[in-house]
């Protein structure tokens, strides 16, 4: 834990996988001020405390004492537990009662986000789970992951929090010192991200288009993966297989694409039949097959998973191998 009596300026700090016990409660769980602080660039997640008894948590992530003063900007603060159920404002993630002053940044996943009795200032463009210290967006946060030389809370694909950042407020760089702005929506406006992490123009990431291609599975050839993006958030997935009795099918769907994983609910092909001299096959009908998902590793693995209510198909799932990329787009952004 960080305590501050006097003055802080830090830039780039991440603080993690923080394990409490302290019997009389927790007051700045990873930072406690009551000097002057200024932060920018701040990762704070996965703080966990026990045994908390009554005394609760004020601050389990950021305590800002009586007479503190404290700027925060561009966070990522997210993710923090108490063992036991404490009452509603007990377990609370940023906990104000000198100044605060919270600039484009983000809290999520507390019992309550931030409670102030003191004076804040909300500049920019904030968002909190509970809209106590900003409205709720959809984040889209990625798993805590090195990125540069610090742990990172990536954004993905479909984020609110992308270019969203009120620009006159952002730093020359986020936490992995990747210049700001970038256009991380791809929409041809580099934009400011809200919180600690700065998306990349670089739309070949594995994350983004980079997923395009045909996979397979090298230790069992002879069936294929083809993955599609279509949208900011969505991919098209098909796998060309074979049924538990041998018989061809390609089963495909449309679905959501969070992070580097994308769940779709699938449908397979039936009835159709190809009539010599008419051209296209006819008579064929989709019906429901089940569910497929696809997480992409890098740029070259994956996993693939199926569950499945068609007969002779039932469940499983089978590492994916990269057999073919998209002419002229590639994949970057190896983890």
């Amino acid at each position: 834990m960080i305590s501050n009596l006097g003055e802080l300026t830090a830039n780039r700090l991440s603080i993690h996988d923080i394990s409490l016990y302290v019997a009389r409660g927790v007051s700045g769980g990873a930072i406690y001020n009551s000097g002057h602080a200024s932060l920018t660039n701040l990762t704070i997640t996965d703080i966990y405390l026990s045994h908390p008894t009554s005394f609760g948590a004020n601050g389990l992530a950021v305590k800002n004492a009586p007479g503190g003063s404290m700027s925060i900007r561009h966070a990522s603060i997210v993710r923090g537990s108490t063992q036991g159920v404490l009452p509603t404002g007990l377990e609370n993630a940023v906990n104000n009662e000198g100044h605060l002053q919270l600039v484009n940044s983000f809290v999520s996943g507390f019992q309550v986000d931030c409670i102030s009795h003191g004076e804040s200032d909300l500049v920019g463009t904030n968002f909190s789970s509970d809209a106590t210290c900003g409205p709720p967006a959809s984040l889209v946060l990625e798993t805590l992951r090195e990125v540069g030389t610090l742990a990172q809370i990536p954004l993905g694909a479909g984020s609110q929090a992308i270019d969203t950042a009120a620009q006159p407020y952002c730093p020359d760089t986020d936490s992995a010192g990747t210049s700001r702005p970038q256009d991380g929506n791809h929409d041809g406006i580099a934009s400011c991200d809200v919180g600690a992490f700065e998306v990349t123009t670089d739309s070949n990431d594995f994350r983004m288009a980079g997923m395009n291609g045909l996979f397979f599975d090298a230790a069992t050839d002879g069936h294929y993966v083809t993955i599609e993006r279509t949208t900011a958030n969505k991919a098209l997935v098909i796998w060309n297989t074979f049924d538990e009795r041998g018989q061809q099918a390609w089963v495909y769907g449309v679905g959501p694409i969070v992070g580097a994983t994308i769940v779709v609910d699938a449908y397979i092909n039936v009835g159709g039949k190809l009539l010599q001299g008419i051209g296209p096959p006819l008579g064929q009908e989709a019906q429901a097959w089940g569910k497929m998902k696809v997480t992409i590793s890098n740029c070259m693995k994956g996993v693939f998973s199926y569950e499945s209510s068609f007969p002779n198909f039932h469940s499983g799932q089978f590492d994916l191998d990269r057999l073919a990329f998209v002419h002229a787009l590639g994949c970057s952004g190896e983890p």
